[in-house]
């Protein structure tokens, strides 16, 4: 943050009621948005406080264009040296000392951060378990746990030298173990979408030559590395987790994480309550939290949770509220709404590896061209978003390429590509989240769409968790309509969610797409030396 926006930030923590982060999402491939609403008295503020799906851009790169050793303490894509920013300290006289936020969300599937991979689930455990980086407003990654990080001129060696002084709840200090702990524990493991990016085809050797400093020596050239590693692996304290037998279905129910806030109280499917950290000064900061507790209540229905945003319940809806209620929270007077663009985006999925109908290209693409994308965000998200032609958001100047063009929405092309391909009777199945109020609204235009073709559907709405699970670890789907948050680096976006190596339970890539001249542009993106060369 800037010291304008940190000023922001504390005005807004002395209002009764703060913001409200609506993320709306459209149809196949279109892009989400984000809607913040901070609430008060007048005058009225709004601001965001790092919300996952509100970033814009960030990248990294191995070195210079110098060639010369790269210093980094703010964005990686510069190869210069800035000092980290002091962060809200500026800003604290004048604001209000205690008191409770109190936040409404959706149910979380798991406390444990090793395999959770939501939004929800994120905002709790990024205030138990902090990273070596952050975001700042334009989602260039900032120090955090880490207070610098060099690269060598070739791009192959990393060295991230850490804050001194974060503690763990249980008193013992975050050192460089614990974050090669980490590392070496989900390469080990496999947990997760993560494991690719410090496996043993990338990471040669990770050295702690004393507590505060770690070296990561790469064994091929990785641009995203830095981009990946620093922000997405939250620190893990390994006094804790190294000996736990089975770690992959360990509830982590009484975490002993690193940040600012604590787990005090945790009433499953009802809330859960985090305690400020007052026993010492924490680092980023230098002083403990302003207020005392953060209460995530947990909403299944959206429409009871805006009324809680209402009636002032709640103070925040973090995760979003559907389009067809903004105008209604417009006419609130404590309420504003402001509308941004982000990163994440909506899509169908596919499942190309076991549906021997998704499996044909050209039934893939009648499905496309029935998709009304359109009449998606008009008559959806009420005009809250926009149509998107691959994974990169238009948000990402420097890598999006608005040449691309889209499928047309064309039914009678698309019954002829069926009729070509010879198909006249396919039944599919669609699922997707219950508790996502655009989702429910979504599907049934899908549905109809698509049995324009002579496609039936068969729709499914299931628990947001447990359907997740299921088509990330079982890859049981047929097509399943999802989204992500902060996609902000399409070399490893890439990667992970299409290059058939990473088709394999717990990873992002669920669909299974087997292409081989796809995988080599993939491979060749992601072992770029520069991001000039994987653009």
């Amino acid at each position: 943050m800037d010291s304008g926006e940190t000023k922001l930030l504390s005005r807004a923590l002395t209002r009764r009621r703060l913001l409200t982060h609506t993320a709306l999402g459209a149809g196949a491939a279109l892009v989400s948005t984000g809607l913040l609403a901070a609430c008060g008295s007048p005058p009225k503020v709004a601001t965001t406080t790092g919300s996952s799906s509100t970033t814009t851009s960030s990248s990294s790169t191995a070195a210079s264009a110098s060639g010369a050793a790269t210093t980094t303490t703010a964005s990686p894509a510069t190869g210069t040296t800035t000092e980290a920013s002091p962060s809200a300290t500026e800003a604290a006289a004048n604001v209000k000392q205690g008191g409770i936020l109190n936040m409404g969300i959706p149910d979380i599937g798991t406390m444990n951060p090793f395999v959770s991979n939501t939004i929800v689930e994120n905002y709790i455990l990024m205030m138990l378990y902090p990273a070596c980086a952050s975001l700042d407003k334009s989602s260039n990654r900032v120090p955090y746990v880490a207070e610098k990080w060099e690269t060598s001129p070739d791009g192959m060696t990393h060295t991230i030298h850490l804050r001194q002084g974060f503690m763990w709840d249980d008193g013992q200090p975050l050192t460089a173990q614990d974050v090669k702990f980490t590392a070496e524990f989900e390469a080990k493991n496999e947990f997760s979408w993560k494991a690719s990016i410090v496996s043993s085809d990338n990471i040669a050797s990770m050295e702690t030559p004393d507590d505060y400093t770690l070296i990561v020596t790469m064994a091929q050239p990785f641009v995203s590395f830095l981009n990946e590693f620093l922000y997405w692996f939250r620190i893990m304290p390994k006094h804790v987790w190294e000996p736990i037998p089975d770690p992959k279905t360990y509830a982590n129910d009484k975490p002993v994480g690193a940040g600012p806030f604590k787990l005090s109280q945790w009433t499953k499917s009802q809330f859960i309550e985090l305690e400020a950290r007052k026993d010492y000064n924490y680092p980023p900061v230098g002083r403990p939290p302003h207020i005392d507790k953060l209460i995530y209540r947990i909403y299944p229905d959206v429409n009871t949770l805006v009324l809680a945003l209402q009636n002032g319940t709640i103070d925040a809806a973090p995760y979003g509220i559907p389009a067809d209620s903004v105008d209604t929270v417009k006419q609130d007077p404590d309420l504003d709404v402001i509308h941004n663009q982000s990163t994440g985006y909506n899509e169908i999925n596919f499942n190309v590896a076991k549906n021997k109908y998704l499996a044909d290209v050209k039934v893939r693409q009648a499905l496309a061209m029935a998709v009304d994308k359109k009449a998606i965000v008009d008559l959806v998200l009420k005009g809250f978003g926009g149509v998107m032609t691959t994974c990169v958001s238009p948000v990402l100047k420097d890598w999006y390429d608005p040449s691309v063009k889209d499928w047309p929405f064309d039914i009678d092309a698309g019954k002829k590509l069926l009729t070509d391909a010879g198909y006249s009777d396919i039944t599919l199945r669609l699922e997707y989240s219950s508790s996502d109020a655009n989702s429910q609204k979504i599907a049934p235009i899908l549905k109809e769409n698509w049995e324009k073709l002579g496609v039936k559907i068969t729709l499914d709405a299931q628990d947001g968790n447990a359907l997740y699970d299921r088509v990330r670890f079982q890859h049981d789907f047929d097509m399943w309509f999802s989204g992500w948050g902060i996609e902000d680096d399409p070399p490893f976006t890439y990667y992970a969610n299409y290059y058939s190596g990473q088709y394999q339970e717990g990873s992002n890539n669920m669909i299974g797409l087997k292409d081989d001249a796809f995988d080599d542009l993939i491979l060749k993106a992601y072992h770029a030396k520069s991001l000039d060369e994987a653009k």
